[in-house]
């Protein structure tokens, strides 16, 4: 139980991980920072 408990824990930490790398980039393209 443990470590299913623990890999949720990480997969949900990946996800937020990504939704806010993708949030940042697509702040960059909106500014014209990034082609």
């Amino acid at each position: 139980m443990k470590d299913s408990e623990n890999l949720v824990f990480f997969g949900f930490e990946m996800l937020f991980e990504y939704y806010q790398m993708a949030y940042i980039y697509e702040a960059l393209i909106k500014n014209g920072i990034v082609n």
